[in-house]
């Protein structure tokens, strides 16, 4: 698989995990993120918010290879501004709060 179908391959991986766990009113915060590597050799990210959550807008860089989610209207209710993975080609998530926006981004090890 070349480079950028794996990436469009984990980015889809990524999507599916996007989950809420609490119906509530308000602004939506991430709570918690847990990661699991597939059969495949792909990474799902299951996401875990206090509500319901929009869908990110996902775009990638080429150098260095990093995936980015922007969560419009979600706020960062972790702790934890970092996370490691260490699973398929994702090393660790970084995520960070900023005009309403959060934005993770997924550092991923070259191919």
């Amino acid at each position: 698989m070349n480079k950028l179908n794996h990436l469009r391959a984990f980015v889809l991986v990524a999507l599916m995990g996007v989950a809420s766990v609490i119906q509530a009113g308000g602004t939506a915060s991430l709570k918690g993120i847990d990661s699991r590597l597939m059969p495949s050799g792909q990474v799902e990210l299951l996401l875990h918010f206090n509500q319901d959550a929009p869908s990110p807008k996902v775009f990638v860089w080429s150098n260095p290879v990093r995936t980015v989610f922007d969560f419009q209207d979600v706020m960062l209710s972790m702790s934890m501004r970092n996370k490691s993975i260490n699973q398929g080609n994702i090393d660790k998530l970084v995520m960070r709060e900023a005009g309403g926006k959060l934005r993770m981004v997924a550092h991923q090890t070259q191919f």
